[in-house]
Parts: C-alpha cells; sequence; structure tokens
C-alpha cells in the first residue's frame, strides 16, 4: 500500500529469542535459476544461486528473533543471533514468499506480520542465498515432488545415524493451521474494510481536485485488495474443508456470510 494509515511503521520487528524447541529446515534440490536482491533487482548471470527453503520457526518467549521489511515482496532484514528464526534456519536478506503456505510475495509489509504473528509456530517459505553457509540443526531435502523423501541425519562425523520416513499427517494440526489462516485473512479483510470506509468519508470532505484524485486513486486500489481478501478467504475456506476431509458446501458459505 503506497499511503499507509498514521501509525504504521515502515519495519516491525517480529520479535527476539532463543528457542526452546527444534527448529526444521526443508529444502529444494533445484536451485533458482534467477534471484530478487534485497534491493528488489534481478540479477542475471552465472553468479545468481538463489534457493528456496521452508523452515518453521518456533516463537518461545522473546518472540522469533527476527525483523522484516520491505514491501512486495518483504525480507528478513536481521536474524538475532541465538534466537529462534536462526535456529530454524533463517538469514539476513531472506526473500518471504509464503507465510504458513499463503503466497505473499504481493502483500504488504503489514499483511506479512499479520500472517506471521497469527501463530505460534510459523512456517515460513524463503528464497534464500545458497553460498551462505549453512545453519547446523536438521536438514530436511527435498524434491520438486510434493511427497516427502527419507530424511538422512548425519553427525558432525558423517556417520549416518538413521533414517526416517515420512510422518502422518496430524488432522488436529493441519484443522488448527487453518482455522489461523481463516482468522488471519478475516482480519486482514476487516482493516481493509474499514481503510475503504476512511478512504470514502475523506473523499466526501474534499475540496482539492488535485487530493481528490490521490485519495481516489488509493480508494481505488484499497477496493480492489478488498475484492481480492474476498476471494482468497473464500478459496481458503473451501480448501480447508476439503483438506481436513468434510466437504460441505452449505458450511462454507455459511462461514463467509
Amino acid at each position: 500500500m503506497d499511503n499507509m494509515p498514521p501509525g504504521l511503521a515502515e519495519k516491525s520487528q517480529i520479535g527476539a529469542g532463543i528457542s526452546n524447541g527444534s527448529s526444521f529446515r526443508r529444502s529444494s534440490l533445484r536451485p533458482m535459476s534467477t534471484s530478487t536482491s534485497l534491493d528488489g533487482s534481478i540479477p542475471i548471470g552465472p553468479t545468481s544461486s538463489f534457493h528456496t527453503v521452508v523452515v518453521v520457526v518456533h516463537k518461545d518467549e522473546n518472540g522469533y528473533g527476527m525483523n522484516v521489511s520491505g514491501d512486495n515482496p518483504v525480507y528478513v532484514q536481521s536474524v538475532k543471533e541465538g534466537g529462534a528464526a536462526e535456529k530454524a534456519g533463517l538469514q539476513c536478506g531472506d526473500m518471504i514468499i509464503k507465510v504458513n503456505g499463503v503466497n505473499v510475495t504481493q502483500s504488504t509489509h503489514i499483511q506479512v506480520v499479520s500472517l506471521i504473528r497469527a501463530s505460534a509456530d510459523v512456517e515460513l517459505t524463503v528464497r534464500q542465498n545458497c553460498r551462505n553457509q549453512l545453519p547446523r540443526g536438521s536438514i530436511v531435502s527435498m524434491s520438486s515432488s510434493p511427497h516427502l523423501r527419507p530424511i538422512h541425519s548425519h553427525s558432525s562425523t558423517g556417520r549416518t545415524d538413521r533414517i526416517t520416513g515420512p510422518q502422518p499427517v496430524d488432522v488436529d494440526k493441519l484443522r488448527q493451521l487453518e482455522s489461523q489462516r481463516v482468522h488471519t485473512f478475516r482480519l486482514m479483510l476487516e482493516k481493509e474494510q474499514l481503510y475503504v470506509d476512511a478512504l470514502r468519508s475523506e473523499l466526501a470532505k474534499c475540496i482539492d481536485s488535485q487530493s481528490e484524485s490521490k485519495i481516489q486513486q488509493e480508494l481505488n486500489g484499497a477496493t480492489r485488495r478488498v475484492s481480492t481478501l474476498q476471494e482468497q478467504l473464500k478459496n481458503l475456506l473451501v480448501s480447508s474443508e476439503h483438506s481436513i476431509g468434510t466437504s460441505n458446501p452449505r458450511e462454507v458459505d455459511r462461514k463467509l456470510k
């Protein structure tokens, strides 16, 4: 959003701290041919060595242990040493692609922060420079296939300790995650609708043609965002019903009202 309402900071601190639980890192084996740098430019050439990874950050009593900044897309600005984000495998400069499975490459800074804060255990899909040193901990390699391959955990001596197969889906945890996503999107939609109402009220009082044009332009953008959020919320409700094994169209319609 070009014109943020008063009180919204350009940068938000997600929190810093030490993770109490283990953090998991899943990386794709296929490196990305192009990458997006911190300033938004896309370098082209043989030096581009970025890949996409999925990490789970477990919030502790001190928060998530990272700062984010930017809009469309949002980047990890800093990671606190020893914090939850660092233990999960996040690095400074990582571009956030998804939050809990929701694509946020076209989302504003405030929207991404709201999605992250909606859950204590947040799954982040980020684009990362593979030349950076990989963090310590468990690394789960994934191919382009949606099915997980066995995990090979190696000790510092290079000896293979164990091989773990794919784990069954936790239906209760999946239901909780879907509920958090729906709740977050509803909050985002409510805030955007309030912003639309405020712009309309301001437009009605405006007497300057130049200011009126700017307000109208911002109102058009906010109205489009409301429509997009409504469609995303509807699709999310349908998807959540199917993912937990309940696909009742009447129930979905009731939730949207």
